[in-house]
C-alpha cells in the first residue's frame, strides 16, 4: 500500500507498507507528494509534487517528472502502457504515455460536463477509465471515457470519485461508501447501490476525493473521518500571530472584503454540500445568505461605493457573470453570458470595467468587461485584456484603477507582475521566485501574494506618473492558508490578515481499514 502521510512538523512525503510487515517505509524523493497511484505491474508509482507528474520506481532510484501539473487531482495507470491524470482543478483530463513524452486531450473539453474533472480510474480492459466531473451544481457525475476516443459517456451522478472492483463501483454518497453492480460490456449500472461502510472520510473542496482503494484481489481500504475540512475566518498580525476570529468554521473556498472592510462576501456549501456567496457582518460575524439558486457560486467582487456585487455562477452549465445589490433587495441580473467559463477578480474604483480571467487550464486569459454599453441599448461586450501564449490569472487593479498586477507562467512558472491597465505589454515582475492571487494595500504601496507553499509575501510598490519601482519583497509569515480561490484577504493599512485558515481541533489521522473478500458480504 502507497499513501502520503504528514509528520508532526508538517512535512509530507510518500510511505509505502508491503500489508505483510508492521510497518511503512519513506519512498524517498517524494516530499510533498500527493494522490499516489500503481503501474499496473505493481513496480511504478504515479503521483502529484513540485507542479509536475511524476513517477518512482518502488524498489529503485529517484522520481522521474514525466509532465506538468500545477495542482494534480488524480491520475491512473493503464495496462496498454498510457496514464491518464488531470493537471490542475479546472484543466482538462489528458494522457500522456508511461515512458513520457507529450500530452494530449483525454475526453472533449465539453461544457455540459463540467468546469472541473477528477481522478480517474481504469476498467480492466485497461482502455476504459472513469472519472467524475463537477458543473457546480449538487453532485458530480461520473463519466466512462475510452482511450480510443475522446468522447465520453455519463454514468450517474456521485459525491466522490469512483473504482472498479469485482463487478461493482465503488464512491460515496455523502460519507457512505457505496458498491453499486456495474455491468463492464454496457457499461451502466444495473441495480440500486447499497452501503458497505459509513464515515468514510472526503477530501478536497470541489472534486472531492474518498478516502477509500480497492485491488483487483477483493482487498479493500478506507479511512473513516471528520469529512471536508473546515476552515476558521481568523485575523493575523504581521507576524502571523492570531488576533481573534470571525464566525464558525466553515468549508470557505475564497473571501473578498467591501471596500470599507465592513463586510465580507465568501464562498461557502450549504447543508448539501451546494456552495453559495455569504455577507458577513465583520462587526458581529454573523453571515447572511446572498444567493440560494441550486448552481454553484464561488467568485464574488465589490463595486467600490460597496452597494453592488458582481458574481459567477453555473446556472447555465458554465460560469456566466451576475449582479446583484449587496443589501440584498432586488433580483439577480445575468450580466454577461457566452461560452467560456469567467472568474471575476476585480472592479474598477471608477465603476466601468469588471477583469476577469477565463480558460480550462492549463492556459488561462485575461479578459475585461466595460459595464456600459457602446451604445444605448446594446448588449455588454468583453474584450482580451493581455492575449498571449501563456497561463494568466488573477487580474486586479490598482486603488486609483490605473494599474493591473496578474500572475503569469511566461518565465515557466507562475509569477506576480504590475502592467499599466492601457498597457498591459509594459509589465513589470513583483516576485522573484513564485507568486500568484495578488493583492494591493490600500494606499498602493504594496502587493501581497501567495507563494506556491502558502507563504504570503509582500512587495514594496513605487508608482510616480507612468512609471513604476519595485521594491523589497518580504516573507510576511510563513504561511496564510490553503485553497483554491483567494484564501486571505487585506486590512485597508496592511497590518492585519483575514485568513481561512483549517482549525486546529482536527484530530490525528484514524486508521486505515482493510476488508478482505469485501465484496462476498454482498452475497449473503
Amino acid at each position: 500500500m502507497v499513501f502520503a502521510a504528514t509528520s508532526e512538523d508538517g512535512k509530507s512525503q510518500l510511505w509505502i507498507r508491503s500489508l505483510d510487515s508492521t510497518g511503512a517505509q519513506p519512498l524517498p524523493g517524494t516530499q510533498g507528494g500527493t494522490f499516489p497511484f500503481w503501474s499496473p505491474d505493481n513496480r511504478w508509482v504515479g503521483f502529484f509534487a513540485d507542479r509536475m507528474l511524476k513517477k518512482i520506481d518502488t524498489r529503485v532510484g529517484q522520481p522521474v517528472a514525466l509532465a506538468e501539473a500545477s495542482d494534480g487531482k488524480g491520475g491512473a495507470w493503464s495496462t496498454k502502457g498510457v496514464i491518464v491524470f488531470v493537471p490542475a482543478t479546472f484543466a482538462p483530463l489528458l494522457k500522456i504515455s508511461s515512458d513520457g513524452g507529450s500530452t494530449s486531450n483525454a475526453v472533449d473539453a465539453d461544457v455540459a460536463m463540467g468546469t472541473a474533472h477528477g481522478f480517474p480510474s481504469f476498467l480492466p480492459d485497461g482502455e476504459h477509465f472513469l472519472f467524475v466531473s463537477w458543473g457546480g451544481a449538487g453532485r458530480m457525475n461520473l463519466r466512462v471515457g475510452s482511450l480510443n476516443s475522446t468522447a465520453s459517456k455519463l454514468i450517474g451522478e456521485t459525491d466522490s470519485n469512483a473504482v472498479y472492483s469485482a463487478g461493482y463501483l465503488l464512491y460515496l454518497r455523502g460519507q457512505s461508501l457505496l458498491a453499486e453492480p456495474f455491468d463492464l460490456k454496457s457499461l451502466t449500472a444495473t441495480r440500486e447501490a447499497v452501503p458497505i461502510a459509513g464515515r468514510v472520510e472526503r477530501f478536497l473542496d470541489l472534486v472531492v476525493v474518498g478516502a477509500f482503494s480497492t485491488s483487483a484481489t477483493g482487498l479493500l481500504a478506507y479511512q473513516t473521518g471528520a469529512g471536508a475540512e473546515m476552515r476558521q475566518l481568523t485575523w493575523l498580525d504581521r507576524t502571523g500571530k492570531p488576533a481573534g476570529t470571525i464566525g464558525e468554521p466553515r468549508a470557505f473556498f475564497g473571501i473578498e472584503f467591501s471596500p470599507d472592510r465592513k463586510k465580507l462576501a465568501a464562498s461557502a456549501p450549504d447543508t448539501v454540500g451546494n456552495y453559495d456567496i455569504w455577507l458577513y457582518d465583520i462587526g458581529r460575524g454573523l453571515p447572511t445568505r446572498f444567493t440560494s439558486d441550486p448552481a454553484g457560486e464561488y467568485w464574488a467582487v465589490w463595486s467600490k461605493d460597496g452597494k453592488s456585487v458582481i458574481f459567477n455562477s453555473t446556472r447555465k452549465g458554465h460560469y456566466d457573470l451576475y449582479q446583484k445589490s449587496a443589501d440584498g433587495t432586488g433580483t439577480e441580473e445575468l450580466l454577461y453570458a457566452d461560452d467560456k467559463d469567467k472568474v471575476p477578480t476585480s472592479w474598477s474604483p471608477d465603476g466601468k470595467f469588471l477583469l476577469y480571467f477565463t480558460g480550462g487550464g492549463p492556459r488561462y486569459d485575461l479578459w475585461v468587461l466595460p459595464l456600459t454599453p457602446e451604445r444605448p441599448g446594446a448588449a455588454l461586450k468583453a474584450k482580451p485584456l493581455h492575449e498571449t501564449a501563456f497561463s494568466e490569472h488573477f487580474p486586479r487593479f490598482s486603488p486609483d484603477g490605473r494599474w493591473v498586477a496578474f500572475s503569469s507562467d511566461e518565465s515557466g512558472r507562475s509569477e506576480i507582475y504590475v502592467a499599466p491597465f492601457s498597457r498591459m505589454t509594459e509589465k513589470h515582475q513583483v516576485s522573484p521566485d513564485g507568486g500568484y492571487m495578488p493583492r494591493w494595500r490600500q494606499d498602493g504601496k504594496e502587493i501581497f501574494f501567495q507563494k506556491d507553499d502558502g507563504q504570503l509575501m509582500e512587495a514594496e510598490v513605487r508608482i510616480s506618473g507612468e512609471a513604476v519601482e519595485i521594491g523589497a519583497v518580504r516573507a510576511v509569515f510563513p504561511k496564510a492558508a490553503s485553497a483554491s480561490s483567494y484564501p486571505y484577504d487585506i486590512s485597508a493599512d496592511g497590518q492585519r490578515i483575514l485568513a481561512a485558515l483549517p482549525t486546529q481541533s482536527r484530530k490525528a489521522a484514524e486508521p486505515i481499514t482493510l476488508v478482505e473478500n469485501w465484496a462476498a458480504a454482498l452475497k449473503k
